[in-house]
């Protein structure tokens, strides 16, 4: 039973590691990103993350929605081959919202945790994973170009 159960825990680890999003964000140190869940509503995909600034002060940021200055804009891919940029794709964080305009300035103060909610319009119906969604950010403490980026997110389907 032992072996069994060693088994199967490792079995189920491999399937988590093998399913499992991956997350990068090459910004300031102290913002941490985690992904909740991504589900269908219609022809929608909805991702939701949770962003917490463990850094000592509050952190000022610019989220380009869609091409400017240089910056590729909000963009994802799936695994059928689509690409969706800000065209396809709105949301919130915090309580902005995302999708009308260009460039969003975004405050996420010191130890405060904020929903990140994005929703791809026109999703591929056969389409079972988002390869990669990426948001560009500019860093307004810094003035760098940083990006988050989450990558191989499963999409359930019913």
């Amino acid at each position: 039973m032992k072996k069994f159960i060693i088994l199967f825990s490792f079995l189920l680890g491999i399937v988590v590691t093998a399913y499992g999003q991956k997350i990068s964000y090459d910004g300031s140190d102290g913002m941490e990103w985690q992904f909740k869940r991504c589900y269908m509503k219609g022809e929608t995909c909805i991702v939701d993350l949770v962003v917490t600034n463990m850094g000592r002060k509050d952190m000022s940021y610019t989220l380009y929605w869609f091409p400017d200055a240089g910056t590729t804009g909000i963009v994802a891919y799936d695994d059928e081959g689509n690409t969706y940029n800000y065209q396809n794709i709105r949301g919130t964080f915090g309580k902005a919202e995302f999708g009308n305009s260009n460039v969003y300035d975004l405050v996420i103060p010191r130890e405060v945790s904020l929903k990140l909610h994005c929703e791809i319009r026109d999703f591929d119906e056969f389409a079972a994973m988002i390869k990669v969604l990426k948001f560009p950010l500019v860093d307004n403490t810094t003035h760098t170009r940083c990006s988050l980026q989450i990558k191989d997110i499963p999409v359930p389907r019913e």
